[in-house]
């Protein structure tokens, strides 16, 4: 409560008055790890709840904490486990359904994440985030007459998916609904101007639909954003390409290149800008 008020120093006397009286109880220290985490130390974090889990090993919260923190780390296999140990204890838990689920469908478990998410749908047949991963499933499959379905089921809350839009986009592309494709791209883009994917996915359509003068706005704003990889620059040198700038081509072609030393199809386009320019 003193946390949602920002009253910090009030938040701390709370934890540390907590941690005092109980210091062998989960809750105390996974008061700790929220505390550590609004003020920016996810190390701190971290230790607080596993100090939780020592506490506690059956504590719910600080298991699903602990997966969370794995998984940014990138460590997909130790959040599993880690998810492996509360779901045989509590196997109606639909948050560790849903976080264990999209780890499986990243490490190509489909089948296995097909029952996790199934489960979470049978104990909240209206959960939206196991909704959206059946959407994930279906697009993984190239079923995208049901992934487009299961879309427009969450479509008033689809926006506030992290990745959603981008789903859309792609899925919509499937279809051939350029217009529709370009729409959520769009929309992505606006949401997250610095995650390449989206700037790619817009270019992509654009390019498409034969007009690089507008992939190359759209991938110049994610070059002065500093947020452009290799592919987008390969990308940005081909839209000058097509736009009849050579010149131009052969910066992004030479910038991709330096990112991608060792891709040689980067390198024959760059020699066929050279030659042009």
């Amino acid at each position: 409560a003193e946390l949602a008020l920002n009253e910090r120093d009030a938040a701390r006397a709370s934890v540390a008055a907590a941690l005092r009286l109980a210091p062998n109880t989960a809750e105390p220290h996974l008061a700790a790890a929220t505390l550590a985490l609004v003020e920016g130390d996810r190390a701190a974090s971290e230790a607080a709840v596993d100090r939780a889990l020592a506490a506690n090993p059956n504590s719910a919260e600080a298991a699903l904490r602990k997966a969370s923190f794995q998984t940014e780390r990138g460590q997909p296999a130790e959040a599993i486990a880690t998810l492996d140990r509360l779901l045989t204890r509590a196997p109606g838990n639909v948050q560790g359904r849903v976080l264990r689920a999209e780890l499986l469908i990243r490490t190509g478990e489909d089948a296995r994440a097909r029952a996790d998410i199934d489960a979470a749908l049978r104990v909240t047949p209206g959960s939206v985030p196991a909704t959206y991963l059946t959407a994930m499933l279906a697009a993984r499959q190239q079923n995208w007459r049901a992934a487009d379905d299961t879309l427009q089921r969450l479509s008033s809350v689809l926006p506030n998916i992290p990745d959603g839009l981008l789903l859309l986009a792609t899925v919509k592309r499937a279809l051939n609904q350029p217009a529709l494709a370009e729409d959520a791209a769009q929309r992505h883009t606006a949401r997250r101007p610095d995650d390449p994917r989206g700037a790619k996915m817009l270019a992509t359509l654009q390019l498409e639909t034969n007009r690089p003068d507008a992939a190359a706005a759209t991938l110049s704003r994610l070059v002065q954003r500093n947020a452009a990889d290799a592919e987008a620059f390969d990308m940005l040198g081909r839209a000058h390409s097509g736009a009849g700038r050579p010149r131009d081509a052969v910066q992004a072609f030479e910038q991709a290149v330096r990112l991608a030393p060792d891709d040689a199809g980067i390198r024959a386009r760059l020699a066929a800008a050279r030659l042009s320019a």
